[in-house]
């Protein structure tokens, strides 16, 4: 007859643990189901019961607990002082209830009887069985009630740190985390409840108000119909800002050789461009460049001329070590890059320039170099070096640029400088979906400034309006009280979607009356209304 053969050690494992699972299983169901698991359930639950009174479900527990971990394949880092922990925990818990049993419910007999008593008790199947009676008495004998409290309650402590396998620095660290994020959550559910309460509160204003103007309107007077309001500012403010209904002219025509173009509303309901009524701008006075700070220039151009100079043999020495025979024809210096236009002589290929970018940024003690090979127009190769002190740009040096005083758009906006100082003037016409993104301190905020403040020292309040969302508090509201503005900064997320929608509903408006008198755009409106009135 054939041997059998061997079980693998893995297979032998698994069948070990799951023989085990049963067993904690079955003694799990003679102690709470003793009579549905016959003579042997009956044996079990007398066995335990006696061994551990009361608490015996710790035992079919930790018989589970010894099975999975026999039949888990992943190890368990220190699993054997969890293990250990875990036996210590469940003891003290047997303990504890022989304990509290014997101080709460019985009059403390005389010393002599009080273990003989313990162990009567355990034999009972009271408390924590013999297994409690015994570690019970051990501890009152030596102990008595406060100091087997200590005890019990330091072994729990050390039992605790066994199974988590953390320190109590982590465990603090852990709980101030949690409590953390437990006020996070509190605060943004308050917030969150602030938030709805006023919103509500807004709505129910909002009804008053409505229904106290149409009490106060008279039935025999037709009132002329009104646009949704823009903007309602809080309660404390009690004021609100209607949506004009009117056309104003807010782009003069790019062709135009002149832009001087008064103020204009067009009629609501299908009037002509030539039904227009005007609004004189002489009131409004342009702000002077002189409120603007100007840079100061400093003396010191022959420091700069002999820095300059030597900047330029080092970088025709740098060329000439790697056999780039080159000489510097100009250079141009901006705020913050210099660059160096040379010239190679004939035979010199332009890659092999390029490809000294890393060499010439070492010779030249410099971050970083840009080399332009060629230049767009030139017979030169651009190599830009950043300048080791950078020279802040003044916006006033920009709006006194001729290109921005001379501009006739309305909308002419100053950027800044380029790499060789000469001022960037465009207009704002040519880009009227405009973005602004970059990385925080990139210039988002300043490079907005400028273009607002450009538009201030070009434009009239009857050629520009302004409707600015800030919902940050305090990037716009130095604008606040300027005749620009069509409404006060807005603020608050809610009135931000009202104005919103209020825009919308005027460009939507503007569309039909350009597509009513055949043009494209509000120049060529205003351009025709000023023919229908006659005037040139």
């Amino acid at each position: 007859m054939p041997a059998l053969p061997e079980l693998k050690e893995e297979i032998r494992t698994q069948i070990k643990g799951i023989i085990i699972l049963a067993l904690a299983v079955f003694c799990y169901a003679g102690l709470q189901f003793t009579g549905q698991t016959g003579e042997i359930g009956l044996f079990v639950n007398n066995v335990l019961r006696t061994l551990a009174g009361e608490t015996a479900l710790v035992i079919p527990f930790l018989m589970g607990v010894y099975g999975l971990k026999i039949m888990l394949p992943q190890r368990i880092i220190n699993i054997r002082s969890r293990l250990t922990g875990v036996l210590i925990l469940l003891l003290l818990l047997t303990i504890s209830a022989h304990l509290n049993m014997l101080l709460n419910n019985i009059d403390l007999p005389a010393e002599e009887n009080f273990f003989v008593l313990s162990f009567k008790l355990g034999l009972q199947h009271q408390g924590g069985g013999l297994i409690g009676a015994t570690f019970a008495s051990v501890l009152y004998f030596f102990f008595q009630e406060i100091g087997s409290l200590i005890v019990i309650i330091t072994l729990a402590s050390v039992s605790v740190l066994l199974i988590t396998d953390v320190s109590i620095t982590q465990f603090l660290k852990y709980l101030r985390k949690a409590l953390s994020l437990l006020l996070v959550l509190l605060k943004k559910a308050l917030l969150f409840i602030k938030d709805t309460y006023e919103l509500i509160g807004e709505g129910e204003d909002a009804l008053q108000s409505e229904g106290k103007k149409k009490k106060a309107e008279s039935p025999l007077i037709a009132e002329e119909p009104t646009e949704d309001t823009l903007l309602t500012e809080s309660k404390a403010d009690k004021q609100q800002y209607q949506m004009e209904r009117k056309a104003p002219v807010v782009i003069a025509n790019r062709e135009s050789s002149s832009y001087n173009i008064e103020s204009e509303e067009v009629s609501e309901e299908g009037s002509s461009p030539g039904e227009v009524t005007k609004k004189s701008s002489s009131d409004y006075h342009k702000p002077p460049l002189l409120l603007l700070t100007k840079l100061k220039r400093l003396g010191g151009n022959q420091n700069q001329n002999g820095y300059m100079k030597e900047r330029i043999k080092t970088l025709e020495n740098t060329l000439k070590s790697f056999g780039v025979k080159a000489k510097v024809v100009n250079v141009l210096s901006g705020p913050t890059v210099t660059r160096f236009e040379v010239q190679p002589e004939s035979g010199v290929k332009v890659s092999k320039i390029s490809s000294l970018s890393d060499d010439l940024a070492l010779n030249l003690a410099a971050s970083d170099i840009r080399i332009e090979a060629p230049i767009p127009g030139k017979a030169a190769v651009g190599i830009e070096v950043p300048n080791k002190v950078l020279s802040p740009v003044y916006l006033r040096d920009v709006l006194e640029d001729d290109s921005f005083q001379e501009s006739p758009s309305p909308l002419a906006i100053g950027l800044g400088q380029d790499i060789t100082g000469v001022p960037v003037i465009t207009d704002l016409l040519r880009m009227p979906h405009l973005l602004i993104a970059g990385a925080t301190g990139s210039g988002k905020s300043v490079c907005l400034n400028c273009i607002i403040t450009s538009i201030l020292f070009k434009a009239t309040p009857q050629e520009v309006k302004f409707l600015m969302i800030d919902p940050k508090f305090v990037e716009l509201s130095i604008y606040n009280g300027i005749p620009h503005l069509l409404a006060p900064v807005v603020t608050k997320p809610k009135q931000a979607a009202s104005a919103l929608k209020n825009m919308v509903k005027e460009m939507s408006r503007r569309y039909e009356s350009f597509a009513r008198e055949g043009v494209r755009d509000i120049i060529s409106y205003n351009k025709l209304a000023t023919r229908s009135n006659g005037e040139v």
